[in-house]
């Protein structure tokens, strides 16, 4: 007899006695607990994957995070991986592309040498001396100079490095000077101290100083004092100034080339990169990595080549491309990343991101629109115009002074003095626009060269009327 007919014919029929065993009178709470059970390992398994779930969001929308948080379960055969997986190598791009100073120096070689050499026949051998290091910005002055004081970082040479920038006055130079030699801070301004020290010292002492012609004031007592220390008898210092210019120590030092000819410095010319030289460098820094397209490499050192010769300019548009590739991964929706058809050798920044981050840098050319001023566009148009008739492309000051006077005169613009002139030419030259060389202590006398070719100087200056003007009509 079943247990549903025995209810009807009111019949009691007990539980079995293995039944009575196991539950033993607590059947209701045992349910119970089955349920809670069950509860809870629901409850468990959906925290599990609301977590699995975040971290996988997580994973493909966070460039930092994707390094970490890699999906728990394998791609499958045949998939295609996406661009998430490749964020670190975007991240090791930006590393290698910021201005740390690398552990080798590519391309500049015959730089390094000579300096090299100098210092060998100076700090190596107890003879004081000076070197001018020159060069347009971004060319490896500092640089170079930088990586050859490592060999002497253990040594008993006593080195003080200074960047003039940090100078509010030239006078502080010494203050600064003596700080560095004996480790405290000393009010005084007054270099007769200095100069008897260095003649009395027993080591010797190389001072570097960079951005030296932040130190130039009137009757530049502070730089002729600085480059006479070297030839004091018996002095131990080396000098090694840095600057852009290259006709620095003629154009603001003229005694060091009459009466103070034995305190005149060497001179090491630090020359633009090419372009071939910045590709050179820029797949070096970047390694295997992969990210930046062969071809917008090669564009950015074209564009760089062209005027500036500035590898720091290079590194910070490529720095730049990477960053917005980066942001354009970072800010696409889930599911909807991009799919490379190659991920190990895929490059994520093309021709596109690079053209987008130079022509948004005002300062991708030296011509752009707003980058010069007027007056600057003024001599180079009469340069290329002076040009026409030479043929070694070679232009006097003076020849460049009266053709920018009647330049201004036809189109009723206020020339600069000569004076001004000479400073604007000073400015082009470095920023790798023109050369200037010659006689520098007699200016008038001196050749200047325009770097650009004519057909560049048209093309860049096309919209402006007045500049196309000037160069369609000629003087």
């Amino acid at each position: 007899m079943d247990m549903r007919s025995a209810k009807r014919e009111g019949t009691a029929v007990p539980f079995p006695p293995v039944k009575r065993r196991k539950y033993n009178g607590t059947r209701k709470n045992a349910r119970a607990v089955q349920i809670q059970i069950g509860k809870e390992n629901v409850s468990t398994d959906r925290k599990t994957k609301s977590k699995a779930a975040r971290g996988t969001r997580a994973s493909h929308d966070d460039p930092i995070l994707s390094d970490v948080c890699e999906p728990s379960s394998p791609v499958r055969a045949g998939a295609t991986p996406t661009v998430p997986s490749r964020y670190q190598d975007l991240k090791e791009a930006i590393k290698s592309l910021h201005n740390a100073i690398p552990s080798s120096l590519l391309c500049r070689e015959r730089e390094l040498v000579a300096l090299g050499s100098f210092l060998k026949s100076t700090v190596e051998v107890n003879v004081a001396g000076s070197l001018y290091v020159a060069g347009p910005p971004g060319t490896g002055k500092t640089a170079c100079v930088t990586h050859l004081l490592q060999k002497y970082k253990d040594s008993s040479l006593t080195v003080i490095n200074v960047n003039c920038m940090g100078i509010q006055r030239p006078q502080a130079i010494f203050s600064r000077i003596s700080e560095e030699l004996f480790g405290e801070h000393r009010s005084s301004e007054m270099a007769e101290p200095l100069a008897k020290f260095v003649v009395s010292s027993k080591k010797m002492i190389l001072i570097v100083l960079d951005e030296i012609d932040q130190l130039v004031q009137r009757g530049q007592e502070v730089l002729y004092t600085l480059f006479e220390w070297p030839s004091l008898p018996g002095s131990k210092v080396v000098l090694v100034g840095i600057a852009n210019s290259l006709d620095f120590t003629d154009r603001f030092l003229p005694r060091l080339q009459t009466h103070l000819r034995h305190c005149q410095p060497q001179l090491l010319q630090f020359r633009p990169y090419t372009k071939d030289e910045i590709v050179s460098i820029l797949f070096h820094r970047l390694g295997d990595t992969g990210v930046i397209d062969p071809k917008a490499i090669e564009f950015c050192a074209r564009k760089v080549s062209a005027v500036f010769g500035d590898l720091r300019k290079a590194l910070d548009l490529c720095r730049s491309a990477v960053e917005l590739a980066q942001t354009q991964q970072r800010s696409r929706p889930m599911g909807g990343e991009r799919q490379l058809e190659n991920p190990s050798h895929s490059c994520l920044v093309t021709m596109k991101e690079m053209a987008t981050v130079i022509a948004n840098d005002s300062s991708s050319s030296s011509l752009k629109d707003d980058s010069l001023p007027l007056q600057q566009k003024l001599v180079v148009c009469t340069l290329v115009v002076l040009a026409r008739g030479s043929t070694s492309r070679e232009v006097s000051l003076s020849q460049l002074q009266e053709g920018y006077r009647r330049v201004c005169e036809r189109r009723q613009l206020k020339a600069e003095s000569d004076g001004e002139l000479v400073a604007l030419c000073g400015y082009l030259e470095t920023v790798g626009i023109i050369v200037v060389k010659g006689k520098r202590n007699e200016p008038r006398l001196a050749k200047i060269t325009l770097k650009l070719q004519e057909s560049e100087v048209e093309q860049l200056l096309k919209d402006k009327t007045l500049l196309s003007t000037i160069l369609s009509e000629g003087l």
